[in-house]
């Protein structure tokens, strides 16, 4: 499974705390806004898990911010349409005011840390942060 399906499926399955969304919100606003120093390969893997949080708790997708990163989206998903990028920097902007740094540091260490794991393991198993029968990793 390539690593993008692969961080949309574990997203999908992953249970993720209000934190999390609100962390995985203000990067993708990051990548979208030019601000992220994340390299395209792994922007690309954060919209992917950000994809699967948005897929899997559509009620999300009712607040403006994520209605906003959507449609900003709609042509490419790592580069907003050109109409919507004063709404996405100064949506960023607002974000990143408000953002903790360390917060944000931890949001990415976990997220790829639950990626790396099942990478490593192979089993194609759903990651959680019980042990599984299988691997005996997740």
């Amino acid at each position: 499974m390539d690593e993008l399906k692969r961080a949309l499926v574990w997203s999908l399955q992953f249970t993720f705390s209000p934190e999390e969304y609100r962390y995985a919100t203000i990067l993708s606003l990051k990548i979208l806004a030019k601000k992220c120093k994340m390299n395209e390969e792994d922007q690309a893997l954060f919209m992917a898990v950000y994809d699967g949080m948005t897929l899997k708790d559509p009620a999300v997708l009712n607040e403006p911010i994520h209605e906003l990163i959507a449609q900003a989206r709609e042509e490419d998903p790592l580069e907003p349409t050109e109409a919507l990028k004063p709404a996405i920097m100064e949506a960023c902007k607002d974000a990143v005011a408000e953002m903790e740094k360390p917060r944000m540091k931890a949001y990415k260490a976990f997220v790829r840390s639950f990626l790396e794991e099942e990478s490593a393991c192979g089993c194609n198993s759903s990651p959680s942060l019980e042990k599984k029968k299988g691997c005996g990793k997740h």
